[in-house]
C-alpha cells in the first residue's frame, strides 16, 4: 500500500528492510548445496538490490523511487521461482 508522503514510506521502508533482506538469504540458503549456480545469482540478487537502495538513497531521489522497484513483479519471490538479477 502506497504511503502519502516520502516520509512515511522513508520510514517503513527502513524499518522493514532487514527483515525484507533476511528474507531474500533465507530463500537462498535454502537452495540445494548441489545448485551452487542458482545460490550464487539469488545472492548476487541481494547484493545488487542492496547497491540500488544504496544509489536510490545517496542520489537523494524521491523514495516513491523505491516503492516502484519494489512492486515490480520479478522482485517478488513465490515459493517455485527465485528473481535472477537486473542487471550483471
Amino acid at each position: 500500500m502506497p504511503f502519502s508522503t516520502d516520509v512515511c514510506w522513508g520510514i517503513f521502508l527502513t524499518r522493514n528492510l532487514a527483515t525484507i533482506i533476511s528474507s531474500l538469504e533465507s530463500k537462498c540458503t535454502s537452495i540445494s548445496t548441489t545448485m551452487c549456480d542458482s545460490r550464487a545469482r539469488c545472492m548476487k540478487t541481494i547484493s545488487n538490490t542492496v547497491i540500488v537502495i544504496n544509489i536510490i538513497f545517496v542520489s537523494q531521489y524521491h523514495l516513491h523511487t523505491l516503492e516502484t522497484y519494489f512492486s515490480t513483479p520479478s522482485l517478488f519471490l513465490s515459493s517455485n521461482n527465485i528473481p535472477l538479477p537486473m542487471y550483471s
